[in-house]
């Protein structure tokens, strides 16, 4: 359910990416996190999503003159780039760390796929959370079911056939089933959380048709 949180809120297209779209971008999102705390992003996306925003950073950092790891331009510009082009600092000290999320590449989830780059179009999706904290607490936090002092966070059992979950040895008493063994079950509700969705948003690939 992220990405429905983020529903309505700042969603661009893009056919190229280059340093100035991405720019404008984090600027939008940085002035809607204005009240944040520790203010950092995340951006997610897939290879397509790496090699785009890899190609940007190189394409601008051509024009600048490198000073330890600053690009510095004739203007006075300034931008900081490091961990192999991951990270990046920009205007208003716009700051965020680029993380790779498989699943944007899984073809079985996402049929479209890009005659381009043979990657699915997901994989240039590039979704960008506000990672700081708003009057003490998280942004971007993972909530449980639960009411009553009756944690679902993750709930596990077993049922016993032949053999107890302790591996003793099999007794005569009633078991749940003919199973020569026995079996173990977990269940997990839990969801994302999002306070202000409104300094998150999204980046998508631009259909080639």
């Amino acid at each position: 359910g992220l990405l429905q949180q983020l529903e309505g809120t700042n969603y661009r297209e893009y056919s190229t990416l280059t340093e100035d779209f991405l720019r404008d971008f984090m600027t939008d999102l940085q002035i809607q996190a204005k009240d944040a705390e520790n203010s950092h992003f995340m951006l997610f996306t897939g290879a397509e999503g790496l090699k785009q925003f890899d190609s940007a950073i190189k394409s601008a950092a051509a024009s600048y003159q490198l000073i330890d790891t600053h690009f510095t331009s004739k203007h006075g510009s300034d931008l900081k780039f490091g961990n192999n082009y991951r990270s990046y600092k920009g205007l208003l000290g716009t700051t965020f760390t680029v993380a790779y999320n498989p699943l944007f590449d899984d073809a079985s989830l996402h049929t479209e796929i890009d005659p381009e780059t043979n990657l699915p179009y997901e994989s240039g999706r590039m979704v960008f959370m506000d990672m700081s904290d708003y009057e003490g607490e998280a942004n971007v936090s993972l909530c449980a079911k639960g009411a009553d002092g009756v944690d679902r966070s993750m709930v596990h059992w077993c049922t016993e056939g032949s053999t107890t979950y302790q591996g003793g040895e099999a007794s005569k008493r009633m078991r749940s089933n003919d199973f020569d063994g026995f079996e173990c079950h977990y269940l997990s509700e839990n969801a994302l959380k999002v306070i202000n969705p409104l300094s998150c948003g999204q980046m998508v690939k631009r259909r080639n048709y």
